[in-house]
């Protein structure tokens, strides 16, 4: 009986030994693997150089970059062309800086940001990269308790589409959509995306083409006096 209650002893020793020799390894593991990673994000900052920097942003742009995840990096590339005054790509890095403080909730920061950049002259030179601030603006101002900023924006951006090129309407479209949901106003939602995703197929924009899904879809959801309404949005659901 003695030598069955040792074994039993010894037995839960080695497992207990096992499991804590088991964690020990993981940890190590993670911490090296976070280290890793820290050092080449550290080594990637410090080694930014134009080309790399005009990369970065152009992943972003694409979508093929998250902003949240790469903040470090888009906020790198953002001061490194203020710094070395490579003024074009400064106006792109700062006008998705503007997005990246949007979705960082960074509202007071943001204000000052969009009136710093958008009084920028160079603006009208680059259209893409103009909208692109407008898109943020509009977003930053459907938030505040008067509704009339946002809804003249919006009017605004309506006035400028036959203006654009397919590229830059693209974005447009993608600032009235997010704009009119998140006023409620889903039929011009859904025409706004519609309008977005027939151009964002044309242009082989993958990114642009998720999000006007991702609306569509919404809106049809939302839209549920109708059954075939539900049916359209099950539908897009599945494409994106």
């Amino acid at each position: 009986m003695l030598n069955t209650n040792n074994n039993t002893h010894i037995q839960k020793f080695k497992r207990s030994v096992l499991i804590k020799a088991a964690l020990i390894c993981f940890f190590i593991f993670i911490s090296m693997y976070s280290f890793a990673d820290s050092s080449d994000e550290n080594t990637l900052l410090s080694s930014l150089d134009f080309s790399k920097a005009e990369n970065l942003i152009n992943d972003v742009r694409a979508n093929k970059l998250d902003y949240l995840i790469n903040e470090k990096k888009l906020t790198k590339a953002f001061e490194l062309s203020k710094e070395q005054r490579w003024e074009r790509l400064h106006l792109e890095a700062a006008a998705l800086y503007a997005e990246l403080l949007f979705r960082q909730e960074r509202y007071k920061r943001l204000k000052h940001h969009l009136a710093f950049y958008l009084s920028n002259k160079q603006l009208t030179e680059q259209k893409d990269v103009h909208l692109l601030f407008l898109e943020s603006q509009l977003k930053s101002l459907a938030r505040n308790e008067d509704p009339t900023p946002a809804k003249n924006l919006a009017k605004e951006l309506e006035k400028l589409i036959p203006q654009h090129s397919d590229n830059e309407k693209i974005i447009i479209f993608r600032a009235l959509a997010y704009y009119y949901t998140d006023t409620d106003v889903l039929r011009k939602t859904l025409n706004a995306a519609l309008e977005g995703l027939e151009l964002a197929l044309k242009n082989n924009d993958f990114a642009a083409q998720g999000y006007f899904y991702r609306k569509i879809a919404d809106a049809y959801h939302l839209l549920t006096d109708v059954d075939k309404d539900k049916s359209k949005a099950v539908y897009y659901a599945k494409k994106q």
